[in-house]
């Protein structure tokens, strides 16, 4: 699951140590802030995910702070492998070699079921009076992928620290050892895959800054420019060639391994604006995504907080993601064809049964639905309460995600986020 990984990347610590937040240390010789969480997120017939987090932070000294974050997953169910659906039984191979069939007009999935340990620490200082540093270390596990990565930012502050600029960098390095192997890319399903690990490295650069408008509102711009270099090919999608009459693969050896390129550049610009009316805080964001594979991204998120009863609070949350596909994306190939309505970027000038590979007839390409064209729409509420003990507090989540493939051909993905943290000062 890419999305739960990059949750424990260098560059989300990097961008979560520098980002304006309503949370406080604990204070004290032998304070203790603690946090524990339980989130589970259900796809509609898909994937499910749990997770617990336990998080830890203490001052060690005037305004320096350690903190550490203790990650669990466990991940399962059917995952889209990027052939399309046929009116016909299709036999399929799953990356451990094993031949499935999928039923007819069914969307073709390999199951999976995988664990996640992930660990994060970070050492917030102060170097003088304005100046202060945050830097994060990260490891995190799984069966087929590990990843460690680390940051560093620096934040500096002006105008009687009404105004700060911050500049950081992250790293990362993550290693991938596919089940079943990594399969040569661009070649049929199940032909000979290699035993060798795969590699790939990620830096990225952030400079930013926040400004304190007057006693109630607060503005903050990021900009981020990141590269990730290896082996960014996802092992476990496919990509079809289609008959051009039934649009339909007609043989077993119509199904290819993806290929991505090597190299992604990648620009972030990032807004948030935080207003205070009254007790009532409205927090909004945006952000826009754009790299070198021609995807671009807008997000825009609003959370609305306001107080309810004598202490507990409800909160409104609001997000959409808009999403341009990358320009080797393809819903799937169609053999040669004289069809005028068909793109000429989806045909491959050659019978499918001819085909060994398609090294050769393109360059990259992917089914993959997430680098597709994609609206996501994501409502939800939180509503938070004080206990009686520790100075704690308690929040209860949940958000209903909609997800829409512009081009409506993959069928539409809904899923629920539901999610309790406390929090307390031992």
């Amino acid at each position: 699951m890419k999305s739960i990984r990059s949750k424990l990347s260098a560059a989300t610590c990097l961008l979560l140590s520098s980002a304006v937040t309503d949370e406080t240390h604990a204070k004290g010789d032998d304070a203790w802030d603690v946090s524990a969480s339980a989130l589970l997120y259900v796809e509609e017939n898909r994937v499910t995910v749990n997770e617990d987090v336990v998080s830890l932070s203490k001052e060690i000294d005037d305004d320096e702070f350690v903190s550490g974050k203790f990650i669990f997953d466990v991940m399962s169910g059917p995952s889209p492998n990027g052939a399309p659906k046929s009116s016909k039984p299709q036999i399929m191979t799953t990356p451990s070699g094993q031949q499935v069939v999928v039923p007819a007009d069914s969307l073709p999935t390999y199951e999976f079921l995988d664990t996640r340990y992930a660990m994060l620490w970070d050492w917030e200082k102060p170097l003088s009076r304005l100046f202060k540093t945050t830097n994060s270390f990260s490891v995190s596990a799984e069966y087929d992928y590990q990843s460690t990565g680390m940051s560093s930012v620096w934040s500096y502050d002006l105008n009687n620290k009404i105004s700060t600029i911050t500049i950081g960098l992250a790293l990362t390095y993550d290693k991938i050892s596919p089940v079943g192997g990594v399969p040569e890319a661009l070649a049929t399903m199940g032909s000979d895959s290699s035993s060798a690990d795969k590699y790939k490295t990620g830096i990225d650069w952030i400079f930013g800054g926040s400004q304190i408008i007057n006693r109630s509102s607060l503005f903050q711009i990021n900009y981020t420019l990141g590269l990730s270099k290896g082996y960014l090919t996802d092992p476990y999608k496919l990509i079809a060639v289609v008959d051009d009459r039934s649009l339909e693969p007609e043989i077993n050896d119509a199904y290819f391994h993806e290929k991505r390129p090597s190299k992604r550049l990648s620009h972030i610009f990032y807004l948030k604006y935080i207003k205070d009316f009254s007790g009532q805080v409205l927090r909004s964001s945006y952000r826009y995504f754009r790299d070198d594979w021609r995807v671009q991204a807008h997000t825009f998120d609003f959370k609305y907080t306001f107080p309810v009863r004598k202490s507990d609070e409800l909160q409104f949350h609001f997000r959409l993601y808009d999403q341009s596909a990358a320009s080797f994306y393809h819903y799937y190939f169609v053999d040669r064809t004289s069809d005028p309505s068909i793109d000429s970027n989806d045909v491959i000038d050659e019978n499918v049964s001819n085909i060994a590979s398609l090294d050769g007839h393109v360059d990259y390409a992917s089914a993959d639905y997430r680098l597709g064209n994609l609206r996501t729409i994501t409502l939800g509420l939180k509503y938070s309460m004080p206990l009686d003990y520790y100075q704690g507090k308690i929040d209860l989540r949940v958000d209903h995600l909609r997800q829409i493939d512009k081009e409506n051909k993959f069928p539409q993905l809904r899923a629920w986020i539901l999610q309790a943290v406390v929090k307390f000062i031992y």
